[in-house]
């Protein structure tokens, strides 16, 4: 009796997985907006977004008459301005990747392609800079 039930609520389990499955399988969701979604979930881990949420980390740091945003001396550990300045970054730099991508669709027109990669190029350098400032920074405060 007792197996009977077990293998009832197995098959059943597995019939609900199936139409679940089935379901899911039939949804068409956007190609653009699952990017979108990907892209920014990927920004959230890399900028330690789980790391505010769970450590709940101070905005600024208080110094003999000045705000400092950027946790001196310590690489494991940042301010959530820190934390969302990179983020900000991130995203920046992920807009240059787009436009250099969007650059190789102007094959007829080299004006606006040069325009796109010469725009891309420059967003993604600033980025780089931009965090090996926040790096240098946090190694050598002062």
């Amino acid at each position: 009796m007792k197996r009977t039930r077990a293998r009832r609520r197995i098959t059943s389990l597995g019939y609900v997985g199936r139409s679940i499955y089935r379901t899911l399988s039939r949804l068409k969701v956007p190609t653009l907006l699952m990017a979108i979604l990907l892209a920014g979930f990927s920004i959230f881990l890399l900028g330690g977004g789980v790391y505010d949420i769970i450590s709940n980390p101070i905005s600024i740091i208080p110094m003999r008459g000045r705000i400092i945003t950027v946790y001196p001396y310590y690489i494991h550990e940042q301010t959530l301005t820190a934390s969302i300045g990179v983020m900000i970054l991130y995203t920046i730099g992920m807009i240059g990747l787009i436009l250099l991508y969007e650059s190789t669709k102007y094959v007829r027109n080299p004006r606006q392609a040069s325009i796109l990669i010469l725009i891309g190029i420059t967003l993604i350098a600033l980025v780089f800079i931009s965090m090996e400032v926040i790096l240098h920074l946090k190694l050598n405060p002062g």
